[in-house]
């Protein structure tokens, strides 16, 4: 037991330097100007980062994937929850039915689900529509929506918006079925 013990008590700082001497030979190899192939290319821009909780959130006209537009009128005074996902994404195939299930248990309230979906393809979206069944608000991740959330590479992740237009909480990853169901809290004054 005390050789177990002693073990753990290693292993944190015997994976932080694994972690540094991987970030160094990275950092070298990128300072000699070689290229591995298959790496992801280093960004010369800075990514914005999510937008974050108590920020302003300025709705543009939402063309949804079955062509209908919502114009930004439509979500003013209500509780919006937006979700960035995608078709092929395990963790929000796990959360969309509880998004689902918030939509239709909430709209007549004034909480509404955008789920604006990474997919390359619209008819891959609506085809995973038609497969799953589910009734919140689907539209695209545009440049200008890209532009207003900021960028990330978390899927799923998620905007609660309020009834005065600004972000009250921001999740990024899967969230369990309780912790999205209590997502109804922001309906009340």
């Amino acid at each position: 037991m005390a050789c177990g013990a002693a073990l753990w008590r290693r292993l944190p700082a015997a994976l932080l330097v694994v972690l540094l001497l991987s970030g160094l030979s990275g950092q070298a190899a990128r300072a000699q100007g070689s290229s591995r192939e298959g790496a992801a290319p280093t960004p010369s821009a800075p990514v914005p980062k999510p937008l974050p909780r108590g920020s302003s959130l300025q709705f543009p006209a939402v063309t949804l994937v079955d062509g209908r537009v919502l114009p930004p009128e439509y979500w003013q005074g209500k509780v919006v929850v937006i979700e960035r996902w995608a078709t092929w994404c395990p963790f929000c195939a796990r959360q969309n039915p509880n998004l689902n299930g918030l939509h239709l248990d909430h709209q007549g309230k004034g909480l509404e689900v955008l789920a604006l979906s990474t997919d390359k393809s619209v008819q891959t979206v609506q085809a995973y529509l038609a497969k799953t069944g589910y009734k919140f608000h689907v539209a695209m991740m545009t440049p200008e929506w890209q532009a207003r959330l900021g960028s990330s590479r978390t899927l799923p992740e998620l905007w609660v918006i309020g009834r005065d237009g600004r972000v009250k909480e921001y999740v990024p990853g899967e969230m369990f079925p309780e912790d999205v169901a209590a997502l109804s809290h922001w309906l009340q004054p």
